[in-house]
């Protein structure tokens, strides 16, 4: 799950980076950011939640009590 989401979160910032190139000009960038930004900002946001969750699960899920039997 960790090194899954890692690759996504490489992805989503590839995506990003697209809006912070300095070539592109004009109403059509505005718009595309405008309708495109918070999105890839979200996905963003997600894979690097799904990075620290994965990451929490692998390093410390054989001590989690669940399915603990006596």
């Amino acid at each position: 799950m960790s090194g899954l989401s890692f690759l996504a979160g490489l992805k989503a910032r590839d995506m990003a980076d697209v809006f912070n190139d300095e070539s592109f000009a004009g109403n059509s960038f505005g718009i595309a950011r405008g309708k495109f930004g918070p999105q890839i900002s979200r996905f963003v946001k997600l894979s690097t939640a799904l990075v620290v969750i994965g990451t929490i699960v692998w390093g410390f899920g054989d001590e989690l009590p669940i399915g603990y039997s006596s």
